[in-house]
């Protein structure tokens, strides 16, 4: 198939992921438009693996929670170029793993769904941006919140800025801790502070 949408089939998902690892992906040849949607909350407890693996976009509209499980997160982006994954205001994710293979995490609102991974992945041809607002020019930053959006300037060149106290705490269960960052963009700190940050000597 080209295109997944999640809705009603949640049940049966939910029944899958409790029994073993389940790959959804639309990468296969054909002339849908290649998407993966989910408009329904899926949760599971046991230690198995969600991966999406899509040929254009993935958008997460409900909860995905797996607080023992994984997500691994592949957006090709074959059909605009651009393998966008997005999350409308229900998409919240609380997740034992996250990975994030290719694609563009692209998620900038005012009030961002909830964010917690036991181990936070991002690969090196992949994207993550995750503010509170901005467009990443030095007039109008993105707005960080989070030591999940302060990873995510790695390999950036556009401008950042604090709007709060970032408690960088989470990275010390992360199983590279927080990854120094390759960065040539601008980051206002603006009076606020990045406190617990751990690092691993050992990457």
């Amino acid at each position: 198939p080209g295109q997944f949408e999640v809705s009603k089939a949640e049940a049966v998902l939910e029944a899958q992921l409790a029994a073993g690892n389940v790959t959804l992906t639309t990468s296969q040849p054909g002339t849908d438009a290649g998407n993966i949607t989910f408009n329904a909350d899926i949760d599971w407890t046991t230690a198995t693996t969600l991966t999406l693996i899509a040929d254009n976009a993935i958008t997460i509209n409900g909860a995905i929670n797996g607080v023992s499980g994984s997500l691994f997160l592949t957006a090709l982006g074959a059909v605009d170029g651009v393998g966008r994954i997005t999350t409308g205001a229900g998409g919240s994710i609380n997740v034992g793993t996250f990975n994030l293979i290719a694609g563009f995490w692209d998620q900038v609102s005012a009030a961002l769904p909830g964010f917690t991974a036991g181990d936070f992945i991002i690969s090196p041809s992949a994207t993550f941006l995750r503010a509170t607002g901005g467009n990443g020019s030095n007039a109008n930053p993105f707005q960080l919140t989070d030591s999940y959006g302060l990873q995510g300037i790695n390999g950036s060149n556009q401008s950042f800025a604090l709007v709060n106290n970032i408690d960088a705490s989470p990275p010390s269960s992360w199983s590279q801790g927080f990854v120094p960052t390759s960065f040539s963009g601008t980051l206002e700190g603006n009076r606020f502070s990045i406190n617990n940050l751990f690092i691993d000597n050992d990457f």
